[in-house]
C-alpha cells in the first residue's frame, strides 16, 4: 500500500509537507501526521535558522500543524497520512498465551504473555488519506 501512495513534492521537506497537506485536503481528507524515521526528524530539527539557532528549538513535534511520528526502520521514506482513513486489520487467529514456567518469570514469581498475531494496515481510499513525500531540491 506504501509503495504505490500517490507522491507529492518540494525542495525541501517543508514545502513537501505543505504540498501533501493540500493534496490530502483536496482528495477530501485532513492530514494529521507526518510519519519520518527517527534521524530523518532529528536531521530537520537541528536544522539551523538565519540567525544560526535551532529552527525547532523545542524539537520537531508538530509540522504546519500536522503530528511529527518518527517510527524506527522507515529509512529516507516520509509520508504524510489522515490516520482517520487508516486501518489497523488483526487477521482471526491472533492469541495470548500465558506461561509461569518461563525461566524469568519462574524465578520472580511472574507470568510472561506471548502474543502472536497477522496485522496490516488497509487504506481503502489513498488519494485522500496518504502522500509519500518526494523531496528535490
Amino acid at each position: 500500500m506504501i509503495a504505490s501512495a500517490p507522491a507529492s513534492g518540494g525542495t525541501d521537506l517543508v514545502e513537501a509537507v505543505a504540498d501533501a497537506i493540500a493534496d490530502i485536503g483536496e482528495a477530501g481528507g485532513q492530514a494529521t501526521h507526518l510519519v519520518l524515521s527517527p534521524r530523518a526528524a532529528l536531521t530537520e530539527a537541528s536544522r539551523p535558522a538565519n540567525d544560526g539557532h535551532p529552527l525547532y528549538p523545542q524539537g520537531l513535534t508538530n509540522l504546519l500543524g500536522v503530528e511529527v511520528a518518527q517510527v524506527p526502520g522507515r529509512g529516507t521514506d516520509a509520508l504524510v497520512i489522515d490516520a482517520s482513513r487508516c486501518f489497523l486489520v488483526v487477521a482471526r487467529d491472533f492469541r495470548v498465551t500465558a506461561s509461569d514456567q518461563y525461566a524469568p518469570a519462574f524465578k520472580a514469581d511472574k507470568t510472561a504473555l506471548r502474543v502472536t498475531g497477522r496485522f496490516a494496515c488497509a487504506i481503502p481510499l489513498p488519494n485522500a488519506a496518504i502522500r509519500k513525500l518526494a523531496i528535490t531540491p
